[in-house]
């Protein structure tokens, strides 16, 4: 038996959607008909955003590095990640870092710590926008993009801010917790629990 694969299920997908636009159309539901495209265009990107998430120190740049099974993004005891970095397949690992000015720069992977950590870029004040690696890796097959984003609840809120602006692009969440504190109030409402 076959695992069946993003790309088929995007495939599967882009029908359903057609057909929901259509049938949207038809019935004078322009709401829909508009949210369908939109997804198609989505589509089209051939992206699918798996962003990870949590309160700070949670784990997370370690999660994505035991998931790729290299030590790609980096870690430290204290709070570190401080720019959205995503993760997505490349034929050989390069960094790309895109500025707020619209610039972007290809820079050494081993550099990467330089532009997305609160220690050696506090504040952000490279102006850094986002960050993408690439990794030959077999998860990252078919767009797939894993971003590790800042910690929300630390003292630094601009990585809190940056970690919850970029949730409504995600695809599907991994939501990371420690299991020795409860799960706190800043995490429900992240996670759009209600207590």
């Amino acid at each position: 038996m076959s695992e069946t694969t993003y790309a088929e299920i995007r495939a599967e997908l882009e029908d359903a959607l057609r057909g929901l636009a259509r049938w949207a159309e038809q019935r004078s539901g322009p709401g829909v008909a508009e949210g369908a495209d939109a997804l198609l265009k989505k589509l089209a990107e051939e992206r699918f955003n798996v962003v990870v998430v949590g309160e700070f120190k949670r784990g997370k740049s370690t999660f994505v590095n035991v998931l790729l099974g290299a030590e790609l993004l980096p870690t430290a005891v204290v709070p570190l990640t401080s720019i959205v970095t995503a993760v997505t397949l490349g034929e050989e690992p390069r960094a790309e870092v895109s500025f707020l000015d619209g610039r972007t720069e290809t820079v050494p992977v081993e550099d990467l710590a330089r532009y997305v950590t609160e220690r050696e870029n506090p504040h952000n004040r490279l102006g850094v926008a986002r960050t993408v690696l690439y990794q030959p890796a077999e998860q990252l097959r078919d767009g797939v993009f894993i971003v590790d984003t800042p910690g929300v609840g630390s003292i630094y809120q601009h990585n809190t801010e940056a970690a919850y602006a970029f949730v409504p692009e995600s695809d599907a969440a991994i939501f990371l917790t420690s299991a020795d504190p409860p799960i706190s109030q800043g995490e429900r409402a992240g996670a759009g629990c209600r207590a």
